[in-house]
């Protein structure tokens, strides 16, 4: 298939090869295909259009159909092969300044590269990505980088604007081309978003050019974390975050253009009269951003409104975790993820204002809360709350419900104005000329911008961007000198003060409304909501009417359409891949898992391990690729147990794009997901995974110090006595000579002063110090608050962070109520969590306990971790210490049977939990001042990484029998029998056993009785798996005890859990043989839930072991090696029958859109070919698709984008349109070549040097619009003549 781009050869049905001698071509083999002296693949390359044709094999004369194509996108991989995306139909969509038209895509049609079959797995993702290309919302130009702002594109370099932009949309499939200058060459550049012009006035016909106004409204979105509602939110690893779009807001003089009326013309027509005699205008522009809150959330847990929810805690948003992300900027200040976003902001816009307008209080307030703290850790506090104009980065937070609610909608927004109307004075607006005006005033760079956001970007966004463009429209204006004469008639009105004439006013706020409507759709699925705001200033009942029947769709989208929209978006983006796996050996292979989407669906995938990649591979045939090796490879994992007791697993790669990936394992339970994981381990090539293994040969410290009196003034590490522990050097080996600290900060009371967001507890030079901040929180203004530390050297390898706070009831009136704040965290392979209290009396302990909810679910703090540190005051008042210097008291048992406390005189209590399977080493030599307590201070062993057996070394399988299991002295816990109504004695109950290494969850019969006694006489068989024989005898088996209630409806309740070593079972006397009673030891165990003691379990336990193959336990080890052979695993996974569902109404959608229309997702023609081979013969060859010969794509190159014409040629029976602009002239002198088999449309800006009195670009040849299947009388008669059954399009274009 040959396409040549310029439209110099002979305007006939003969082509003679002397005519593209100097023509270049840019050729896409097609997939296997060779060069004639090579045996090697060819890669796309460029060269003349004479040597692309021998490539194809063609010599001699020849006869060739004819057919244009107005761009090249790229190349987008399927399953079967590679297909090249093209675009065959554009409309006008809106204008620039210097002449450039802007147009929509609406055709875009896949030429395959192969001659592969297509299958079902081809259409599917193939017309997912027509379908989005062409939803009119995909913008290109020819003559303009629409992918940059005005400002950019006349302010940067020669290199930079060669470089891919973020808001090129197709950047991927450009990409594909694999040689950056072949994609940079030869692809358009285009942007989803909007884009509008209008021609306005001034209000009173200000002569003098007054009435020669044009306006361009452009809306640009990012295509780096790309998505849709609900699905993609907040930030990435890279500080990319979901629904970013740049607004540009462009006002020109047209000058030397006639004065137009806005209703004089209609709009194609005053959109050429726009381009016509404006190429010495004069312009400026004004740009305003939007994107989501940059702290890593989810709203995916609800079928219609979900709660937003923090998707990990604030260590993973901070810096010094990252690699690629976490070095500090000199120039901005700011690091870790959200300063990431913010340093990208920064450079490309310099000053920020932020503007949230998300709620202060309710479900939205935890994102509220989370931006202020982030951005109060990496800037001063005037920047934060909005006092200070020279901060680089703040913000304004703006409740827009609160105080734009109802009839308040006028004083609210304009409260918000007189914010930030000094703010766009000062930030100023960009323009193009260089007079005495715009440098007087200083506007000839726009200096800062505006980030807007609400929890979707869209409805509330889009109301304060409107009313922030009209004032800085008014600046646009006047800099360009446009109301002069306005300004000295009226005596001295400001330029914030213009007024435009009403239709204008009118033209203004239907743009910015259509506006709001194209975003909303790319994102929600429907239009914008409150637009009525926009479109009339004031709410109506009709614009409320309207806003509910948006949200009932939205819901609909949510749980029927976004995921497959989702999955197109990855496509395109290239997050995803259609096409198969290359092929090599599967090192490991996993079919019984599931992928938990970012939207919360759970859908079937496999995963295989291969030489160079982990590869998901989803039912509907999508490939995500993760890297073994390098910064892009694992960073983190993070066990997790949903409520359906099914594990799951997290995985964080360096890749942020497709991070994190989320899996849940059905059937294995706990050991596949262990087996996965540890060959996951072994598998990777990851730099922080070999740290890790380094890091958990030696042991850390912890440590926690409570504050006994009322914090009211912000702290340094020096008031904690932390600050010559903080020093650290480095020796010879760039280690840090340091110990390795885990310092937790409990401050039980906060005053009215403290810091705010849940900062009270930070020391404000942490950073400074080497310290990573794990987590901060505060359970309400009064208190308590807490954070975690931790030295750099093990920030990494802290994972599984998880928070937690509760506060039961209010506490009397002036008092702090009753709560407490959680932290659970794996340090090292050690589980850790930390619990801060604020107690007024001491009998709150176990409701308050019994609120928080962290871990496995049922389990409380106490029971499932292997140390727990409970510390604060339980006392309303504190405690008077008579000495500055405190005596150290002695740890003593705690109500649990388990725990020990001990009680300091300044106050404070501390509540220390130790599992026996890690011993620890009492490190407290001092117990403080009166105003501080060193609470709990020891050495704990570290544990090493999850691993497989090496080397030759065999795995272990292990069996744990329980026999004569009974329960003694077994209550409610205090928590459940207070105002509840149950009885103090539990009714018949069974046992539940967890552990990681387990295969699945086990549960015992229920009790053979009742009451506080109650015993089992069945032999409970526990089996498990694990590595090394020092791995099992140090891990635990959990236990919960639950109460199956005697109703009609029985229910069950948790009343208890437990914690068994496994090395009970071992430590047993033999000598009798292992399958005689003596060969079972006996054990003890108390049971315990919410701080109390509800009982002890007995029994007796003989763990046997059984060394076997890693296969046969198991563990399938990763096998090295050649890699080579063809181990390719094509899965025949089965859609979930929620997803059948969707899929069935998404089928029924398209069928109905499409009614009537022929299917042109695919180019599949049989045309005639014509060559003079040795045999001499001229005739017509007709070539089924199947049989079509391996070829190419030639697309003509010249050095200037503007004198690019394409055509189409094709050599074989596939049809290939190209890439960049037709001229009209040479279209028509393409109508007697042929007509082509799939009607489809052709459209392109006519040359610069075409007469503008013999070539309309918009009124003559686009008319109305350009669509697909463009039918009528003439089109029938001329395709006719041709000899074919179906009109030629190029006709009707004409």
């Amino acid at each position: 298939v040959i396409i040549e781009a310029v439209n110099t050869a002979a305007k006939d049905a003969a082509r003679n090869l002397s005519a593209a001698q100097s023509a270049r071509a840019l050729v896409l083999p097609f997939a296997g295909a060779h060069r004639r002296d090579s045996s090697s693949a060819q890669a796309p390359y460029s060269t003349t259009l004479h040597a692309a044709l021998a490539d194809a094999g063609v010599t001699g004369a020849m006869s060739m159909q004819g057919s244009a194509s107005a761009g090249l996108l790229g190349v987008l991989p399927l399953p079967s092969g590679p297909a090249a995306a093209l675009v065959t139909g554009i409309r006008p969509a809106g204008a620039l300044p210097g002449g450039h038209v802007v147009y929509s895509i609406c055709n875009v049609q896949l030429q395959p590269l192969h001659t592969n079959e297509l299958g079902d797995d081809d259409r599917q993702a193939g017309e997912a990505v027509v379908n989005l290309l062409e939803s009119g919302h995909v913008l290109v130009s020819y003559n303009v980088d629409l992918t940059r702002s005005l400002q950019k594109q006349l302010g940067a370099s020669e290199r930079k604007q060669r470089t891919g932009s973020g808001f090129w949309w197709t950047w991927p499939m450009a990409a594909a081309l694999n040689d950056d200058r072949l994609a940079l060459s030869w692809s358009v550049r285009t942007a989803l978003g909007f884009v509008s012009t209008s021609h306005m006035t001034l209000h009173g016909a200000i002569a003098g050019g007054g009435g020669n106004i044009w306006y361009t409204l452009i809306s640009r979105r990012s295509r780096l974390r790309a998505g849709v509602r609900f699905i993609t939110r907040g930030a990435d690893t890279d500080g990319n975050v979901a629904n970013f779009v740049e607004t540009e807001q462009i006002v020109w003089l047209a000058v030397g253009a006639e004065a137009l009326g806005a209703n004089a013309l209609t709009e194609e027509k005053r959109m050429s009269d726009a381009t016509n005699g404006s190429r010495d205008s004069v312009f400026s522009s004004f740009r305003i951003i939007r994107g989501s809150i940059p702290v890593l959330w989810k709203q995916n847990n609800g079928l219609a409104k979900p709660p937003p929810e923090l998707e990990t805690p604030m260590w993973a948003s901070r810096a010094g975790l990252q690699t690629a992300t976490g070095a500090r900027n000199a120039n901005v200040g700011f690091s870790g993820r959200i300063s990431a976003h913010m340093a990208h902001v920064t450079r490309s816009y310099r000053q920020v204002v932020c503007v949230s307008l998300v709620n202060l209080h309710g479900s939205e307030g935890v994102l509220a809360d989370a931006f202020q703290r982030h951005l109060a850790l990496d800037s001063p506090r005037d920047c934060v709350d909005s006092q200070s104009e020279d901060c680089l980065v703040r913000l304004i937070a703006f409740d827009f419900h609160e105080h734009c609610a109802g009839k308040e909608y006028e004083r609210g927004l304009t409260s918000l104005m007189t914010l930030l109307k000094k703010d766009i004075h000062k930030f100023g607006v960009f323009v193009s000329s260089n007079d005495d005006c715009t440098a007087e005033h200083g506007v000839n760079t726009q200096r800062g911008v505006f980030r807007v956001n609400c929890v979707d970007c869209l409805d509330r966004t889009n109301v304060v961007q409107s009313a922030v463009a009209r004032v800085a429209l008014g600046m646009q204006l006047y800099a360009l000198q446009i109301a002069r004469q306005s300004k000295v008639n009226s005596g001295g009105e400001q330029f914030d003060e213009i007024r435009l004439s009403l239709d204008s006013e009118e033209s203004f706020k239907r743009i910015w409304a259509d506006n709001a409507d194209a975003i909303s759709k790319q994102y929600a699925g429907t239009g914008a909501m409150k637009t009525d705001m926009t479109r009339t200033g004031k709410r109506s009942a009709k614009g409320m009417l309207a806003d509910g029947v948006k949200s009932a769709v939205r819901v609909y989208y949510k749980n029927v359409v976004d995921e497959a929209r989702q999955e197109a978006i990855n496509l395109i983006t290239g997050c995803a891949m259609a096409a198969r796996i290359p092929r090599s050996t599967a090192l490991f292979v996993a079919h019984t898992v599931q992928r938990v989407s970012p939207g919360g669906e759970r859908e079937a995938v496999v995963l295989e391990l291969h030489e160079n990649a982990m590869y998901v591979l989803t039912a509907e045939g999508l490939r995500y690729a993760y890297a073994r090796d390098g910064e892009k490879a694992l960073h983190a994992w993070h066990r997790r147990n949903d409520r359906e007791k099914r594990p799951r697993l997290r995985l964080d790669f360096g890749a942020a794009s497709i991070s994190p990936l989320e899996l849940q394992f059905r059937d294995g339970g706990s050991a596949l997901r262990e087996r996965f994981l540890r060959s996951l381990l072994a598998w990777t090539r990851s730099p922080v995974v070999e740290k890790a293994a380094q890091a958990s040969s030696s042991p850390f410290r912890v440590r926690v110090l409570a504050a006994a009196v009322e914090i009211d003034t912000p702290h340094f590490l020096r008031n904690w006595g932390l600050a010559s522990e903080s020093q650290s050097n480095e020796d010879a080996n760039g280690q840090s000579s340091n110990e390795r600290l885990v310092i937790c900060l409990v401050v039980p009371r906060i005053g009215p002063r403290a810091r705010l967001y849940e900062l009270a507890a930070v020391p404000a030079d942490i950073d400074a110090h080497g310290f990573v901040l794990l987590s901060a929180q505060s359970a309400g203004p009064r208190g308590p608050a807490m954070c975690l530390l931790v030295t750099k050297d093990i920030a990494r390898y802290a994972l599984e962070v998880t928070d937690s706070r509760s506060i039961p009831n209010a506490a009397p009136s002036g008092s702090a109520p009753n709560a407490m704040v959680a932290t659970a965290v794996r340090v090292l392979g050690v589980s850790l969590c930390f619990i801060g209290m604020s107690l007024y009396r001491p009998d709150a302990l176990y409701t308050t306990l019994a609120a928080l909810r962290l871990g496995r679910p049922g389990f409380d703090a106490f029971g499932q971790y292997e140390r727990t540190y409970l510390c604060g005051r339980t006392r309303a008042e504190p405690a008077t210490a008579e000495e500055n210097h405190l005596t150290l008291p002695d740890w003593k048992p705690f109500a649990d049977g388990v725990s020990t406390v001990r009680n300091f005189a300044n106050g404070v209590t501390a509540v220390r939990s130790a599992l026996p399977n890690v011993p620890g080493r009492d490190l407290s030599a001092s117990a403080g001042s009166s105003a501080l307590a060193f609470a709990v201070d020891e050495l704990l062993p570290s544990r090493p990484l999850p691993s497989l057996p090496s080397g030759d070394d065999p795995a272990l399988r292990a069996t744990m029998a329980l026999s004569r299991l009974q329960i003694s002295n077994l209550r409610i816990p205090p928590a459940q029998a207070v105002g509840v109504g149950y009885s103090s004695a539990p009714s018949n109950c069974y046992i539940q056993f967890h552990s990681n290494l387990m295969f699945d969850v086990e549960s015992t019969r229920v009790s053979l009785d009742g009451g506080p006694s109650q015993r089992w006489v069945d032999t409970q068989r526990l089996q498990f798996v694990a590595s090394r024989k020092e791995e099992l005898l140090s891990s635990l088996v959990f236990g919960l005890v639950i109460q199956q209630s005697n109703s009609v409806f029985p229910e069950q309740i948790v009343i208890g859990s437990f914690a068994l070593p496994l090395r009970s079972g071992y430590d047993r006397d033999l000598s009798a043989g292992p399958e005689s009673d003596a060969g079972f030891a006996p054990f003890e165990a108390q049971i315990r839930m919410q701080g109390a003691n509800v009982g002890t379990l007995r029994g007796e336990t003989r763990l046997t072991l059984q060394p076997r193959a890693a296969t046969e336990a198991g563990l399938d080890q990763c096998i090295s090696g050649d890699s080579s052979g063809s181990g390719f695993v094509d899965p025949k996974l089965k859609q979930t029958n929620s997803r059948k569902v969707k899929n069935y109404i998404g089928k029924i959608s398209n069928y109905w859109s499409k009614a009537g229309k022929a299917d042109t997702t695919f180019a599949r023609p049989s045309l005639p070919v014509t060559s003079n081979d040795a045999a001499g013969s001229n005739q017509p060859k007709e070539q089924p698709w199947s049989s079509a010969p391996q070829s190419a794509i030639a697309v003509s190159q010249t050095p200037a984008p503007d004198s690019l014409q394409p055509q189409l040629y094709t050599s074989n029976n596939a049809m290939n349109p190209d890439n960049l602009d037709v001229s009209v002239t040479d279209l028509i002198g393409e109508l007697s070549v042929g007509a082509q088999s799939e009607p489809h449309s052709v459209a392109a800006p006519p040359p610069n040097d075409v007469p503008r009195d013999e070539v309309d670009p918009l009124a003559a040849l686009f008319g109305d619009s350009i669509t697909s299947g463009v039918e009528n009388t003439t089109a029938r008669k001329a395709a006719s003549k041709h000899g074919t059954g179906q009109h030629d399009p190029l006709i009707d274009l004409w």
